[in-house]
C-alpha cells in the first residue's frame, strides 16, 4: 500500500457518514439475505400444498397459504435493494478512490484487464494499463 492509498484509508475510517453507509450495506444485505430465506420458504409451503393428496376446502387453503405474505415480502425485499443500490451509489461518491488494475480471467484463455477502487471496491473496465 502507497502513502497516498494509506491515507486515503486512514481518512476513510475517520469519515462517519462513509462508515455509517458501510454499516447500513451489511445490514440491508442481512434483511435481503433473511427476505430470501423468507421466500424460500413461502415457496415450500406452496409445493407442500400444491402437492397434497388431501382436498382443502378454501378456509384450509386461505389458513395455510403463505401467498399474500410472499408477496408482501417480493416487494419488500425489492424496497430494499433498491436502498442498497443507493446506499452502495453513496459510498462510491464518499470514497477518495484510490484505483489499481488488475487482470481477470474470463476463461481459462481469455482474460480482462479491470480497474478497481482498493477502498470502497469501485470496478471499472480499463483498456490499458
Amino acid at each position: 500500500m502507497n502513502q497516498k492509498t494509506n491515507t486515503n484509508a486512514i481518512n476513510i475510517k475517520n469519515n462517519y457518514k462513509y462508515n455509517l453507509y458501510e454499516t447500513s450495506k451489511q445490514h440491508f444485505k442481512e434483511v435481503i439475505a433473511n427476505m430470501d430465506f423468507v421466500i424460500c420458504a413461502c415457496n415450500e409451503l406452496e409445493n407442500t400444498l400444491a402437492e397434497t393428496p388431501l382436498k382443502l376446502s378454501a378456509e384450509d387453503e386461505e389458513i395455510l397459504s403463505l401467498k399474500l405474505f410472499k408477496e408482501v415480502s417480493l416487494n419488500h425485499k425489492l424496497h430494499v435493494e433498491t436502498r442498497l443500490k443507493q446506499i452502495q451509489t453513496k459510498i462510491y461518491e464518499l470514497c477518495p478512490h484510490q484505483f489499481v488494475f488488475d487482470l481477470i480471467d474470463l476463461t481459462p484463455d481469455t482474460s480482462k484487464c479491470i480497474k478497481y477502487c482498493e477502498l470502497c471496491e469501485l470496478t471499472v473496465d480499463a483498456v490499458n494499463k
